[in-house]
Formats: C-alpha cells, sequence, structure tokens
C-alpha cells in the first residue's frame, strides 16, 4: 500500500452579505478557557490556545461578559491585543438578563469598551440571552428565591455561572435546579466560591444519582463542616471536572453518618458529553 504525505488543511472562509466581512469557517469561543486551582484562568495555557488557533487560520474570537466570571473580555483583549488589528474580528454579548435598567446597561457596556479599549471596538456586539425567554425567568425566578441574585462577576450571594445554571435546567429539570440552590445555599450561606460552576454541577449529580436516598440535613451539616476551599482542593486531587468536586462532597457526608452513600452509585448514569463533567469557575 503506498503511503503518501499528509495533506496540509487550510482554513476555509466565508464573506458576510450584509457587511464587508470575511470570516474563518471555524471561530474560537472564549467561555471555556483551561484554569488554575484556584479557578481563575490560566492565562499561560489560555493564550497559548488562542495562539495556536490565530496560527491555524481561525479570525474570529467569540466572548461574553459573564465568561469566566468577567474575566474572559478582559484577558482575551489583552491576548489579541498584541496581534495584528486586520488580522482578527473579535465578539462579544450584552448580558440582558442582568440589565434590569437603562443604566446598568450602559455602565457594563463601558466596562466591555475598557476591555478591549486598545482594539479600537468589537466587530459584532450582541444581546446575551433574550430579556423574555421563559426559560431565562425560570431560572432567574429560582435563583431569586434563594435571596441569590445572577452577577456578571462573582460576589457574595451573586451566581455568575450562568451557563451552568442553564445545563442543569436542560440536562436535568427544573427540579434539579432548585434543589441544587437549595443544597448549596444552606451548606454554605454564600461562602465564597459556594456557587462556582463545579460545586454546582457536582452538587446536580449528586442529586440525580441519589434522589431522595440524598438526605438534606445531613448534607448541610456534614459535608458544611469544611469550607469550599477544601472541598476544591479535595476535587481536585480526585479527578477533573465536577464529578472529583462529587466525589469531595459525598466523601465529607458519609464521615459519621448513619445514611452513608455508595461512590459506585454516581457513576450509574452514563455521560453523554464530556461539557457535562466541568461548570464554569
Amino acid at each position: 500500500m503506498p503511503k503518501f504525505p499528509p495533506q496540509k488543511r487550510t482554513m476555509e472562509y466565508r464573506s458576510w452579505k450584509n457587511a464587508p466581512v470575511r470570516t474563518s469557517l471555524l471561530g474560537y469561543g472564549c467561555m471555556r478557557f483551561p484554569t488554575t486551582p484556584e479557578g481563575r484562568i490560566d492565562e499561560p495555557r489560555a493564550e497559548a490556545l488562542l495562539n495556536a488557533a490565530r496560527d491555524a487560520g481561525v479570525n474570529y474570537f467569540d466572548t461574553a461578559y459573564p465568561y469566566h466570571g468577567g474575566e474572559s473580555e478582559p484577558f482575551v483583549g489583552r491576548v489579541i491585543a498584541k496581534w495584528p488589528r486586520e488580522s482578527f474580528y473579535l465578539a462579544t454579548k450584552l448580558p440582558l438578563w442582568q440589565c434590569k435598567s437603562l443604566d446598568e446597561a450602559k455602565r457594563i457596556f463601558a466596562d466591555q469598551q475598557k476591555h478591549v479599549k486598545a482594539l479600537s471596538s468589537f466587530e459584532t456586539f450582541k444581546a446575551h440571552i433574550e430579556a423574555d425567554d421563559p426559560k431565562q425567568k425560570m431560572i432567574e425566578a429560582i435563583v431569586q428565591s434563594y435571596g441569590l441574585e445572577i452577577t456578571s462577576t462573582k460576589a457574595k450571594n451573586g451566581i455568575s455561572a450562568v451557563s451552568t445554571l442553564e445545563r442543569i435546567y436542560d440536562k436535568y429539570g427544573q427540579a434539579v435546579l432548585d434543589r441544587t440552590l437549595r443544597l448549596a445555599a444552606a451548606t454554605w450561606e454564600g461562602e465564597n466560591n459556594s456557587f462556582s460552576g463545579n460545586i454546582l454541577m457536582g452538587i446536580a449529580r449528586i442529586v440525580v444519582a441519589y434522589g431522595d436516598t440524598v438526605r438534606d440535613d445531613v448534607f448541610k451539616d456534614h459535608v458544611g463542616r469544611v469550607s469550599v476551599k477544601a472541598i476544591i482542593r479535595a476535587a481536585k486531587e480526585r479527578r477533573p471536572g465536577a464529578l472529583g468536586y462529587s466525589e469531595a462532597m459525598i466523601i465529607e457526608y458519609n464521615k459519621k453518618s448513619k445514611f452513608r452513600l455508595s461512590l459506585k452509585t454516581l457513576y450509574g448514569e452514563k455521560q453523554t458529553s464530556d461539557e457535562d463533567e466541568f461548570g464554569e469557575e
């Protein structure tokens, strides 16, 4: 069988109908960069990924105000400001669900312009999540029912992991999201990072796997004995993503408990997507 040298694949591009823009067929989304153990963007690794995408011919990059707890926009702005301005297009999104007033929308918009000041401007600017979307209204109502708010950055009693809230709602339903937030709020009472994406997704997987076998009072008392930081450290040592958080919480739940949970039960549901393993930091 003859061997042929591998063919070099080149990026394809498309011209927009209503604008003098020609973008790569493949764009680069900036919602899930690699992170440090503390949950911040791992900037050297993330910058290497952006550079690799650029070198492969990608010229369309998409971020949003809430991504990575508000860190994605300014980080992306700093990195691609090093590139020739004519070599890329940049898109972002305004989080309408967070804008309770016109003044709030103006403040967020002004922040977004500061993040890319060195670039002059974004090429495309979108509304992030329709204001009258019933799903978003339901998610917001559940969040507010526990005295919490959806925010663009990490804040006490605020949740910025919007994509994780949506994933839990879409995959597991309203009841699981409601119980997930109830457990997180009762267990750590707003402690820093207690509403991070990995914590929320970790709790959601426990709720789905064990159902009513998980006792809310035991979860609150036993898991709440340790700090969120301790859970994060233990999770990182066990396995990547939300399942590591689930395991860390179950281990605490089982300590001196009459209602022990088997870790095997956690893996009774086959994963359908690697994305379900991870929540926003």
